[in-house]
C-alpha cells in the first residue's frame, strides 16, 4: 500500500520541476564522479587508488542527495495532499441562504469543487454530507462521520 502511494504521489506531485532538476543534477554528477574515477584509471600509479576512492565516494553521496532530496519532495506532496483532503472552500452568506444551510458567520463550509482520487481504488459516498472518501476510510474526512 505504502510503495502504490509514493507512485501516487510521485505522479501527481505539485513539484515536478524540483524532482526534474534533481534527476538532472544527479545524472550530471554521476558521469563527472565515472570519469573522475576513469581518470585515475589513465593516470595509473597512486593516482589510480585515490581518484577510483574519490569517485566512489562521490558516487555514493550522490544517490544519499538525491534520495533526501526526494524524501523533502514526497514529504511537501503528502502534506500539500492532506491538506488539500481538509480544505473546505469557503462561501458567501448569499450563497448558503441560497442553498438554505445554516450560517452563523460571514463565511460557511461547502465542499471543494475537485474530489480527491486514489489509483485503483474506490470511493465510498459519505451518507451525511456526500463526499466521496477513499474506500478504507473510517471517517469521512469533510464531516468526520462516520461512514
Amino acid at each position: 500500500m505504502s510503495n502504490e502511494y509514493l507512485n501516487h504521489i510521485r505522479t501527481n506531485s505539485a513539484y515536478p520541476v524540483f524532482r526534474s532538476f534533481v534527476s538532472i543534477v544527479a545524472s550530471i554528477c554521476v558521469v563527472l564522479s565515472i570519469i573522475l574515477g576513469l581518470s585515475g584509471l589513465l593516470a595509473g600509479g597512486g593516482a589510480f587508488v585515490v581518484t577510483a576512492i574519490l569517485g566512489a565516494f562521490l558516487y555514493v553521496l550522490i544517490k544519499i542527495a538525491v534520495e533526501v532530496s526526494l524524501i523533502l519532495a514526497d514529504t511537501a506532496d503528502a502534506t500539500v495532499e492532506r491538506s488539500s483532503r481538509d480544505w473546505i472552500k469557503p462561501t458567501t452568506v448569499s450563497e448558503s441562504i441560497a442553498t438554505n444551510t445554516n450560517t452563523n458567520t460571514n463565511t460557511v463550509n461547502q465542499q471543494p469543487d475537485e474530489k480527491l482520487t486514489q489509483n485503483d481504488t474506490e470511493t465510498v459516498q459519505c451518507p451525511k454530507c456526500g463526499w466521496e472518501n477513499f474506500s478504507d476510510s473510517k471517517k469521512c474526512v469533510s464531516c468526520k462521520a462516520e461512514i
